[in-house]
C-alpha cells in the first residue's frame, strides 16, 4: 500500500512555507553577521582612543611639572574638569603663577598671586617648592616678593641697545624676547634706525636671527665710487654649491646652512580584516526546490 496522495494545493502551501522559513533564516543569520562586525569595529576605535586620567585630590606626581597641558588637555580643559583649585595639575600652576609674575614686570608679593591666580603659595607646599628651584623665579628672602628673572636684563630701547653692543657675540633674538613687553617693537624701531641689523643665522647652535650693532663711529661714512662699483660688480655664483666652491678657493670655509629636515615615511601594514563566514544553512539539499516555478499540481 502506497502513502497517501496529497493535493497540489497542499503541496504548494509547504513550499511556500519552506521558502518562508529559509528566507527568515538567512535574515537572521545577516542580522547576526552586521551585529558581530558592529561589535568589533566599536571595540577597535574604543581601543584606539586616548584616555585621560584626572590627578587625585591631594596628590600630585613629579610628571605634572613637566607641561600644563599633560595627558593631551589644554589649560581650559583642565580647568572645566577640575571640581576644584587642588585638582589642577602641579605644571598648570605653575604655570600661572609665572606668567602673572612676567606680565606684571614688577615684585609681586603672595597676597596678589592669590588674587590674581587663585593659587595660594603658603598652603600649596609643592608649588611653593616648584617656585623656589624655578630659574626664571627670584624670591626675596626678606621681604617674600617674587620677581620673573629674564635671561637679559633690559627694561626698554636703550637698555636693550647697551646690551647688544656690549656683547661680544651676535644677540640671538629668542634670548631677548621675555625681557619686557614692548622688546619686539624695539627691535624693530632700532633696525629701522639702522642702530642695529638682524641677520639669520644657520649654525645649528642657534638657527634663529641674530642682532649685530653697528658701530657708530661708522654712521655716515661713504665708500669711494669705484669700491662701490667693484662691489656691485662682482659676479657671484648662481646656487649654493657653487657659492661654496668659491669660497673654499679663496680659502674662506663656508657658513653652514640649514638643512631641511627629512620626512620618513612609515608604511604600516594594514591589517586585513577577516570576513565572518555565514554558517551552512539547514536543508540545503532541497535548494532545487525553490528554482524556478514552484509546482501547481502533482499528477496522481
Amino acid at each position: 500500500m502506497g502513502p497517501p496522495k496529497q493535493s497540489g494545493s497542499n503541496i504548494q502551501n509547504v513550499l511556500n512555507k519552506f521558502r518562508t522559513d529559509l528566507s527568515r533564516n538567512a535574515k537572521v543569520l545577516a542580522d547576526g553577521a552586521k551585529a558581530r562586525e558592529e561589535k568589533i569595529r566599536q571595540k577597535s576605535s574604543a581601543s584606539r582612543r586616548p584616555t585621560t586620567q584626572k590627578s587625585r585630590k591631594g596628590k600630585s606626581s613629579s610628571k605634572g611639572q613637566t607641561n600644563a597641558s599633560s595627558g593631551g588637555k589644554g589649560e581650559q580643559a583642565w580647568m572645566n574638569d577640575a571640581k576644584g583649585p587642588e585638582e589642577l595639575p602641579l605644571g598648570l600652576r605653575q604655570k600661572q603663577v609665572i606668567d602673572h609674575i612676567k606680565d606684571r614686570e614688577a615684585p609681586v608679593s603672595i597676597e596678589e598671586i592669590l588674587n590674581a591666580t587663585g593659587r595660594n603659595v603658603e598652603i600649596e607646599a609643592d608649588l611653593k617648592r616648584a617656585l623656589e628651584a624655578h630659574p626664571k623665579v627670584a624670591i626675596d628672602g626678606a621681604t617674600g616678593m617674587y620677581t620673573y628673572v629674564p635671561d637679559a636684563h633690559v627694561k626698554n630701547k636703550q637698555q636693550l641697545l647697551d646690551y647688544i653692543r656690549a656683547s661680544g657675540a651676535p644677540v640671538p633674538v629668542p634670548e631677548i624676547l621675555d625681557s619686557y613687553k614692548q622688546v619686539t617693537e624695539d627691535i624693530i624701531s632700532l633696525k629701522k634706525s639702522k642702530d642695529i641689523i638682524g641677520l639669520y643665522s644657520y649654525h645649528p647652535d642657534l638657527n634663529c636671527e641674530v642682532l649685530y650693532a653697528l658701530d657708530p663711529a661708522l654712521a655716515g661714512l661713504e665708500a669711494d665710487g669705484d669700491v662701490s662699483a667693484l662691489w656691485a660688480n662682482f659676479p657671484l655664483p648662481d646656487t649654493d654649491e657653487g657659492m661654496d666652491e668659491a669660497l673654499k678657493k679663496a680659502g674662506i670655509a663656508p657658513a653652514p646652512r640649514k638643512e631641511k629636515p627629512k620626512r620618513i615615511v612609515s608604511e604600516k601594514k594594514k591589517k586585513k580584516r577577516k570576513q565572518t563566514k555565514l554558517r551552512a544553512v539547514t536543508n540545503m539539499h532541497l535548494m532545487h526546490l525553490l528554482e524556478g516555478e514552484g509546482p501547481t499540481m502533482i499528477d496522481g
